[in-house]
């Protein structure tokens, strides 16, 4: 208990954050971490039985960090055109505003451009997500060739 004059702790609290849809917030029971699945990464079946369960696999590191953070540089990069991101691209400042309707003829041309940079697909289409798809599925997998981007701040 903390009385008059003692020292109050500064430790930040682990109580989980207000989060919000549509004007609403979202349950605490609805908002939490993602489930680490890497220690079961070597395990097929577990990463199965992980999407099965959770509908997602979290993994650390499955992906090249490097190709990752070109990618979003990237669309980061389309979205300072139409004044979504503050430059430099690759900080992700959002500015909270948009230019899109008044830079943008066609917004479909726009998003499909956008889903369909090089660097974005490196990553979408590449080797090592094809292959951790096809190694939890069993199968053979192919990446949609449409890919539906939702920018959020």
């Amino acid at each position: 208990m903390a009385t008059s004059g003692s020292a109050q702790s500064s430790a930040p609290s682990l109580a989980p954050r207000a989060c919000w849809t549509q004007g609403r917030a979202l349950p605490d029971h609805r908002v939490g971490e993602f489930r680490d699945s890497s220690p079961g990464a070597a395990d097929p079946t577990v990463l199965a039985r992980r999407l099965a369960d959770d509908g997602y696999v979290f993994l650390r590191g499955a992906l090249d960090a490097g190709d990752v953070r070109a990618a979003r540089t990237e669309v980061f990069e389309r979205l300072v055109q139409v004044g979504e991101i503050r430059p430099p691209a690759a900080e992700g400042i959002a500015t909270g505003e948009s230019r899109r309707a008044e830079t943008v003829s066609d917004l479909g041309a726009f998003w499909k451009s956008v889903s369909e940079g090089s660097a974005l697909r490196r990553v979408t289409h590449g080797t090592r997500l094809n292959a951790l798809l096809a190694r939890i599925a069993g199968v053979p997998v192919r990446a949609h060739d449409y890919l539906f981007l939702r920018a959020a701040p």
